[in-house]
């Protein structure tokens, strides 16, 4: 263990139950430390770019360990401290584990994107037919938004805007009449982003707790022939 701690010193970030089943993980998945290959990523660096270097890529199954690490670190910055750190811990195992990462990815009809800056992942989307969670939407033929997030380095430089635009193209050269997501119902920041996207608030609300710590989201749409 102590070998484990020193090579992998920053996991620090993540809070004591979250640390405390990584270091577990990567004892049970490899037989001695030097072994051990990172799980999960520190904070991007800050830097400038030109917007024209910016890349948008389908993920592919070999991108499951980038998209694991970004996945993670990007849900626990939107939403540390919205719930208890027990149930962060375990929400981002269940969603973002690398076998349930692998598992979405070998999906052919589920879509992830990344946005790469100078061949980095700084951000990705998911997008899927899937009317599950809002069976209303059936009525058209209609795509669901399922993730959009973020590096924190890079909000604000136009990158969310780019998959979104990205989606949206997807959705119109497949025929799709709407596009449609959930958005927390208290985060103003990503509600007002969307509402400048074009999307409008549907009036439906769904339960989507972080573990026993409950929380709703608001569905949004946005038709396509606007």
């Amino acid at each position: 263990m102590e070998g484990i701690k020193e090579r992998f010193g920053y996991i620090n970030y993540f809070p004591v139950m979250f640390r405390f089943a990584i270091f577990k993980r990567l004892v049970n998945l490899f037989k001695t430390p030097s072994d051990c290959k990172i799980i999960y990523a520190t904070k991007l660096p800050k830097f400038a770019f030109n917007k024209n270097a910016m890349t948008i890529r389908r993920v592919i199954l070999e991108d499951a360990e980038t998209l694991s690490q970004l996945g993670a670190d990007t849900f626990y910055n939107t939403f540390k401290g919205t719930c208890t750190d027990k149930d962060m811990d375990e929400f981002l195992f269940d969603y973002y584990d690398i076998e349930q990462v692998k598992k979405e990815l070998s999906d052919p009809n589920d879509y992830f994107y990344f946005a790469e800056v100078e061949g980095k992942a700084v951000g990705y989307l998911r997008i899927k037919e899937d009317y599950t969670a809002f069976e209303k939407m059936k009525q058209w033929k209609a795509l669901e938004l399922k993730r959009l997030y973020i590096s924190a380095d890079f909000h604000g430089k136009g990158i969310a805007q780019a998959l979104t635009n990205f989606a949206f193209d997807f959705a119109k050269e497949n025929n799709y009449e709407v596009i449609w997501l959930g958005v927390w119902e208290h985060n103003e920041r990503a509600k007002k982003y969307y509402q400048k996207m074009g999307f409008e608030d549907t009036g439906h609300t769904h339960d989507f707790p972080i573990g026993n710590t409950p929380q709703t989201d608001l569905w949004y749409w946005k038709f396509l022939n606007k």
